[in-house]
């Protein structure tokens, strides 16, 4: 063979083979050689709602700006307010994902009609609890006592089923009263602090730590006793519907598995005074990084623990009124999903 046609032979050999090669290398690119759905189908967009832009529901906004304990799990929050009774239904039909809010009789009937709905986190626990704020213009120049709740107008967000009755009946037990003894006023938690200043209603809890501290400053309240039982923890909970229990469980526990490392990992003590930390949360509050350490003193349990016997507290409370709950027997063990929070632990 001549040098001139080995030559040209050596270039087509030369030029077959980096074509093959280009074809192999953009084939591999453009498939998942281990089967997995690539970074931009793996990413799901969950629904959530939340009852307040205020710290007791400060897992929901971290997880709503986009968190590295989320967005590592290909998961990005679509964030809405919602009221906790407005909540339920979406949550029962699957057009909501994820609530954070307070707990009521309605959640409690919703599952002991069948309701795929349960609560998968408790909210945080505070050295400074919520309390109730005492209307001085609903007192008329009297002296505050347990006596004076007698007959009077309260705030609830969910009405006679609101959680706070819970707190209600230890409040009233030592004057021989219980939360019949009372006139329940269902209004927006905005309108909370005008209430007060008016006196339109005898007692509330403001959803805003900045607007509790003004009406004290104003000297339009006075600061009752707490206004959860047992008393420190934080009203809002964690929800997950029937589109994540029931439709797509395994979505439900990436879901969980990202707020277990949130909790664990970054809500746990000192995390108000974390210069990165305390900047992120100022942002999702609108706070300033200085106040945190005022207005923000919730801390987050890293085995989502419950207190011990609350569901059941909570339902024989309910029990004693009427026409509140609407099932027979108990469902307080079917309230939580211990089994997602089992296996998200496992996985911390």
């Amino acid at each position: 063979m001549s040098r001139r046609r080995f030559t040209s032979l050596r270039r087509a050999v030369a030029a077959l083979a980096a074509a093959t090669l280009a074809v192999t290398a953009v084939g591999c690119s453009s498939s998942n050689p281990e089967g997995e759905p690539s970074a931009s189908q793996e990413e799901r967009t969950i629904t959530i709602g939340y009852s307040a832009r205020a710290p007791f529901v400060l897992p929901a906004l971290l997880a709503e700006s986009g968190m590295d304990q989320f967005a590592g799990r290909g998961l990005k929050f679509k964030g809405q307010l919602v009221s906790a009774p407005d909540a339920l239904p979406l949550l029962a039909t699957g057009k909501l994902d994820v609530f954070m809010g307070p707990v009521s009789a309605g959640i409690f009937n919703a599952i002991g009609s069948g309701s795929k709905l349960q609560i998968v986190a408790p909210g945080g626990t505070s050295s400074n609890p919520s309390n109730w704020y005492i209307s001085k213009a609903a007192l008329k120049g009297k002296e505050y006592s347990i006596d004076a709740w007698r007959g009077e107008k309260v705030y609830t967000s969910t009405g006679a089923g609101s959680y706070v009755m819970i707190s209600l009946a230890h409040i009233l037990e030592p004057a021989g009263m219980t939360p019949k003894d009372l006139q329940f006023a269902q209004i927006p938690p905005d309108d909370v602090g005008p209430a007060l200043t008016s006196g339109a209603i005898f007692a509330g809890i403001p959803a805003s730590i900045k607007v509790r501290q003004q009406l004290l400053k104003d000297g339009d309240v006075i600061e009752g006793p707490s206004a959860v039982w047992p008393q420190g923890i934080s009203p809002g909970f964690l929800f997950f519907g029937k589109s994540l229990l029931e439709d797509e469980p395994a979505l439900a526990q990436k879901v969980l598995d990202g707020f277990a490392d949130l909790y664990a990992n970054y809500l746990q003590d000192g995390y108000q005074t974390d210069k990165d930390k305390a900047a992120v949360i100022a942002k999702v509050l609108d706070y300033q990084p200085d106040t945190l350490p005022t207005l923000v003193k919730e801390v987050y349990p890293a085995d989502l623990s419950f207190p011990d016997g609350w569901a059941k507290n909570a339902e024989s409370v309910w029990r004693t009124l009427s026409n509140v709950l609407s099932y027979d027997g108990s469902i307080a063990d079917k309230v939580v999903a211990t089994d997602l929070i089992r296996k998200a632990l496992q996985k911390g």
